[in-house]
């Protein structure tokens, strides 16, 4: 009787000791999970936000978002449609007086004085205009691009040191937010001037 009551008193010992175990386990692995969570987190979202600034920084350069080459077209055309008049006055001009066509030579002289406030237009006003406002929205870019750069590096050294990665995840979400703003301040930019570029064109066409 004695054996069976010290045997006894051994299992639920045993299974004592196994709960307090259990119960300090618990909470390490609850921190475990919770840090492997966080370290998710971070990696998709500093794999999403590469992607926001690399396509950004397409937005905000010139040969790429179509604003260098709306100038260049601008250009192109000031030109063959001041040779066109040019051309056509001349030919006009040579008739004999009661031979020219007055209302055609009107015509040529109204859309040569249009192209000169449009060319003016684009280069005293819009073009600089263009580029004043692209500064700003390009120098936080390359601010909140260095940062990024900067958290991306810190990661690994952030977990040896097992430090909160919630840390860097909010800093993360913050030039997430900054790059979102920045994008719609660089657009509306270039939605204006690309506007314009499609006024020239137009009136290129009459």
């Amino acid at each position: 009787m004695m054996k069976k009551a010290c045997a006894t008193l051994l299992v639920l010992a045993v299974f004592a000791i196994c709960g307090a175990i259990a119960a300090e386990q618990a909470p390490a692995a609850g921190a475990a999970s919770t840090k492997e969570k966080a370290a998710e987190k971070l990696g998709v979202l500093t794999g999403r936000l590469l992607v926001k600034l690399q396509d950004l920084q397409k937005l905000l350069d010139g040969n790429a978002n179509g604003a260098q080459a709306g100038y260049s077209n601008i250009q192109y055309l000031y030109g063959k449609i001041n040779q066109s008049i040019q051309k056509q006055m001349e030919e006009e001009n040579a008739k004999p007086q009661e031979m020219r066509n007055g209302v055609l030579l009107d015509s040529l002289t109204k859309k040569y004085r249009k192209a000169q406030d449009l060319y003016n237009e684009c280069h005293q006003k819009l073009w600089p205009e263009l580029n004043r406002k692209m500064a700003d929205p390009s120098a936080a870019f390359s601010s909140i691009n260095e940062s990024y750069r900067r958290v991306v590096d810190m990661q690994q050294y952030w977990s040896r040191a097992d430090l909160d990665m919630e840390v860097l995840i909010s800093v993360l979400n913050a030039i997430d937010k900054k790059a979102d703003e920045i994008r719609i301040q660089a657009q509306s930019a270039i939605d204006a001037w690309l506007k314009f570029v499609g006024e020239w064109e137009a009136f290129a066409k009459e």
